[in-house]
């Protein structure tokens, strides 16, 4: 009996170079990993105008060849991640992200995996604009590697950047700092809340 390479094996390799290529694309580096990887396909390294940072992100490929995702609709659909790639993820030491790849329309999104997931965040919720995985995305991908501890480090815009004008002036740092986050995402969300409060 001859060997055979499945469908899925084979749409499993096309995933993950056309992720290479959609990274190399838009301005990152991406090393796929070898023939042992158990749920890290490569590593993606932020680059500033062709200089690597060192700044790398864990990257998860999951491709199919057309099939539509869970509930998918013109604005939105959803992914179910398998627990024991969730377990597996908990004890990484870099920002891991899931890569979803579709070849007939050539869609690629993308999703941050939270570390300390619960059972609930198993279901991950895509928006068809806001998390496509293009240059647009570069800022908010190069914004994982920022370490959410101590001071953090500065990781320039790579989206092209954007006009200032800036005024120095002296400053006095205070004692404490307090930091929080928001579930809430843009500046109209915030300003709709603030005047809702």
């Amino acid at each position: 009996m001859t060997k055979k390479i499945t469908k899925s094996q084979l749409i499993g390799e096309i995933g993950e170079a056309a992720a290479r290529s959609r990274f190399l694309s838009i301005g990152f580096q991406f090393d796929g990993r070898s023939r042992l990887e158990a749920g890290i396909d490569g590593i993606a390294e932020v680059m500033n105008d062709g200089r690597p940072l060192a700044k790398m992100i864990a990257v998860q490929v999951k491709a199919t060849e057309s099939a539509k995702y869970t509930s998918e609709d013109d604005q939105s659909f959803s992914y179910l991640l398998r627990t024991e790639d969730l377990a597996y993820w908990r004890n990484a030491n870099l920002p891991v992200i899931l890569v979803l790849y579709r070849q007939t329309d050539e869609s690629f999104y993308w999703k941050k995996i939270l570390l300390d997931f619960s059972v609930d965040q198993r279901k991950l919720q895509f928006n068809k604009t806001d998390d496509v995985l293009n240059r647009d995305a570069t800022d908010a991908i190069a914004q994982l590697t920022v370490p959410k501890a101590g001071h953090g480090y500065y990781v320039p815009p790579l989206g092209g950047g954007e006009e200032a004008l800036v005024n120095m002036l002296p400053i006095t740092l205070p004692d404490e700092i307090f930091v929080s986050s928001t579930p809430l995402r843009t500046a109209v969300q915030n300003s709709a809340t603030v005047a809702a409060g």
